[in-house]
């Protein structure tokens, strides 16, 4: 048996994103490009795994965005099968109507779930064509499975399901797909933690042939290894149709198309396709550590912008997106983002601007630091004013300071543990006399630490 079938996630129709009208445009844009690729290729079926919806509550346009496609689907002969994502949640006995199943009693498309009861079992029924429920749909030899968002009842829900599964019969099934909402551990952005182990959905492998899934925003693969020692991909997200944080911009993203030959193995082939129709992004960071003045800082702004509008040629309004990083090395007064945004319109014409300062200030002095800056100075003031930040020391913060200096040179010195006590008990005693603080505890601490250091003695 041969067939041909795409698989996407997290279209999020309906994301106003940055409150501009166009990116509401853009979202629609994207999920109504995959539809026409859909078309185009004469697919059979169509997976949505989730997030089709940017929310449970929508404009009447987001719904008419979303129809628009399916009918286009249904008029195809195209068969769309969809799960809920989280954004697309359940919340209680009076919201428990999603739009996804107002398009399924149209008969516009099949949204499966898995029953979980109480106590955390699963029950998979059948897709029933008049209550418009059900966990699985066979039809023409393919078996199609859907789980929808379960948070962090995931893991449980996979294992009942493996269970359920392997007592159904196959008989007359060649292919099996599994539709499901959910993340990968190791695969999540930023290392973050949470999503299912591949020991977690170990007992499918024998049941499923092609898991899809969605939720996470990067196009990801993994393999599943056969007793021979082979392997081929099993388990595919495509990450969402357009960028929908501008952190995420650049991450390998798309929809899947996928041919099955059941005669093959593997049986199937899948190649990540991106869209033609998402806006670019200008993108440039900017390290402002030896930047002295805001000139400087604007220039440099200016000089990253259009290096990357030369690198990207965007075709369309972009997005631009400044990141400043480092230490600023001018007064934080002087730092006029409103003078930046004129810079970065004028330089890229962009639908919209994004300015993200993180950059920290360890300003010395009052007033812009100049060509000429004292680190040793810099690095004083910062042990002033941490002295200066308790009110018991206030007064001597700025001796306390000077000594916290000398006893890091001394360490650094490898001075031995036991002298360094005795600097810092003497030194304490002289800037201590006369009334102490209630609790001149501090300082003590510094020579407690100081003689269970060790190191040589000197």
């Amino acid at each position: 048996m041969r067939f041909e079938f795409i698989h996407f996630a997290d279209a999020h129709v309906g994301t106003e994103q940055y409150h501009n009208a166009s990116r509401y445009k853009d979202f629609a844009r994207s999920y109504l490009e995959v539809v026409q690729r859909a078309i185009d290729l004469r697919v059979k079926f169509v997976f949505i795994a989730g997030d089709l919806f940017n929310s449970d509550e929508i404009w009447a346009m987001t719904h008419d965005q979303v129809y628009t496609g399916l009918r286009m689907l249904r008029q195809a002969g195209i068969s769309v099968v969809a799960v809920r994502g989280n954004h697309e949640k359940l919340r209680g006995t009076n919201r428990d109507y999603l739009w996804l199943q107002s398009l399924a009693r149209r008969n516009l498309l099949i949204l499966l779930d898995v029953e979980t009861g109480a106590e955390g079992g699963v029950s998979l029924k059948p897709w029933d064509t008049e209550s418009h429920r059900g966990g699985y749909w066979d039809g023409d030899g393919v078996r199609i499975v859907g789980l929808g968002w379960q948070g962090a009842q995931t893991a449980a829900a996979i294992k009942g399901l493996a269970e359920e599964l392997a007592r159904l019969p196959r008989e007359g099934i060649e292919y099996t797909v599994l539709v499901a909402h959910a993340g990968m551990q190791g695969y999540l952005p930023n290392n973050l933690e949470g999503g299912l182990t591949s020991e977690q959905v170990a007992p499918l492998e024998p049941l499923v042939d092609y898991l899809a899934l969605g939720h996470i925003h990067l196009a990801y693969q993994v393999n599943r290894t056969l007793p021979d020692g082979t392997s081929y991909p099993w388990i595919f997200n495509p990450g969402s149709l357009d960028t929908c944080a501008i952190n995420e911009w650049g991450w390998e993203r798309g929809y899947y198309y996928v041919e099955v030959d059941t005669n093959a193995q593997p049986k199937h082939r899948a190649e990540l396709r991106k869209l033609a129709s998402l806006r670019p992004v200008v993108s440039a960071t900017v390290k402002v550590t030896e930047l002295f003045n805001p000139q400087a800082l604007q220039e440099a702004v200016k000089t990253a912008l259009l290096a990357e509008l030369e690198k990207q040629r965007p075709q369309s309004k972009p997005i631009a997106h400044v990141r400043l990083i480092g230490t600023l090395r001018f007064d934080r007064a002087a730092l006029d983002f409103s003078l930046l945004e004129e810079l970065v319109k004028e330089c890229c014409d962009p639908l919209v601007v994004l300015i993200k300062d993180h950059t920290s200030s360890s300003c010395p002095v009052d007033g812009p630091i100049e060509q000429e800056w004292d680190p040793a100075k810099l690095e004083l003031d910062t042990f002033k004013d941490a002295w200066a930040s308790d009110v018991r020391y206030r007064e001597r913060a700025l001796a306390l300071a000077q000594l916290t200096r000398e006893v890091k040179q001394l360490l650094l010195a490898e001075t031995g543990a036991d002298r360094v006590a005795a600097i810092i008990r003497q030194r304490y005693e002289e800037l201590m006399a006369g009334p102490s603080p209630s609790s001149g505890d501090s300082v003590g601490v510094l020579a407690q630490r100081a003689e269970t250091a060790g190191g040589p003695a000197r």
